[in-house]
């Protein structure tokens, strides 16, 4: 895959901090990692976002009652758990838009080179949600010594991306699918926001059943 878009995405890392995984389920902390990336990745695109704090509190405070009250299946799978907790997240982040691009700068940007830049034309605020939800899995992943994120070519595809985009204007729940596919997960298109009916967690189950 081209390196821009992964390096882009996830140069801008979550501050390290003790217990990371508990600790993003703070409004405070996540306001302030959301912003702190926005900002990042905002400069290294030559770009302005604009985040709406009240739209991202809703964001964060939905994905919390979600992400908790299905927080029993956990153990079966703690991995694919934290993926679909991340997925969740982009879920609620596309549902909810916090985050605009100022368009006085689409000049600029019609102007760049590369990727990155003719994503950004279209959708900056989707590769900013992605590029968020992307390095803090890669970064309690790590805390937690689970295996990193490997991002699948699909990921630097236009197309792939226009179809994200289309999807999620139709129905925001296609986003987990979407973030699944960027790291190599099987998704559940069906019932997406379900974690029990995540194939790498329902398989698991079933074979410790039996």
């Amino acid at each position: 895959m081209p390196l821009n878009l992964a390096e882009t995405l996830l140069a801008e890392g979550i501050a390290p901090s003790p217990d990371l995984s508990h600790q993003v389920r703070k409004l405070g902390f996540f306001r302030e990692g959301f912003f702190s990336y926005a900002d990042a990745i905002a400069g290294r695109l030559g770009l302005s976002v604009v985040v709406d704090p009240v739209l991202l509190t809703r964001a964060f405070l939905d994905w919390r009652d979600e992400f908790l009250g299905q927080s029993r299946v956990a153990d079966i799978n703690r991995r694919d758990y934290m993926i679909f907790s991340s997925a969740l997240m982009l879920y609620n982040l596309v549902r909810h838009r916090p985050a605009s691009l100022d368009l006085q700068h689409q000049g600029h940007v019609l102007a760049s080179a590369g990727e990155v830049k003719r994503l950004e034309v279209f959708w900056p605020e989707g590769l900013l949600y992605t590029g968020y939800c992307l390095t803090t899995l890669d970064t309690v992943l790590a805390q937690e010594g689970e295996e990193p994120i490997h991002l699948s070519p699909l990921i630097a595809e236009t197309a792939t991306w226009w179809s994200f985009r289309e999807n999620v204007l139709e129905d925001p729940t296609r986003a987990i699918g979407f973030l699944d596919l960027f790291v190599g997960a099987e998704p559940n298109w069906d019932m997406p926001c379900l974690a029990a009916d995540r194939p790498a967690i329902r398989g698991l189950a079933r074979r410790i059943r039996h």
